[in-house]
């Protein structure tokens, strides 16, 4: 197994584990509208871990991370996959726009 600090695309599937300040956090998550905060729970499964001043998620992509394409088009009554698509590409945006805050977001990857 390798362990990388950025996202892979040549992996057949990636878990990511992210830790964020808390405070941080719930700013970010007030600004999103209700499509995003679904897309959100749903990568992160409503929170894996809360500790007192940061919290700690996980999540998967690729080959084993299918169920998440799935629970997002139905969360989002998409049938034809469009606006998953560019949903997912919204959460990694999100991502990437948390980890440049580096003093109060971790993210590690492992992949496979």
């Amino acid at each position: 197994m390798k362990i990388r600090s950025g996202f892979v695309s040549n992996s057949s599937s990636s878990s990511f584990v992210l830790i964020v300040d808390k405070k941080l956090w719930n700013s970010e998550i007030e600004k999103l509208n209700k499509d995003q905060k679904k897309v959100v729970d749903i990568y992160t499964d409503g929170g894996s871990g809360e500790f007192k001043d940061f919290l700690i998620f996980n999540w998967m992509t690729g080959n084993n991370g299918e169920y998440i394409l799935e629970e997002i088009e139905s969360a989002l009554t998409d049938e034809d996959g469009e606006k998953t698509e560019k949903m997912i590409e919204w959460f990694d945006k999100f991502i990437e726009k948390l980890r440049k805050q580096k003093d109060k977001v971790k993210i590690i990857e492992t992949s496979c």
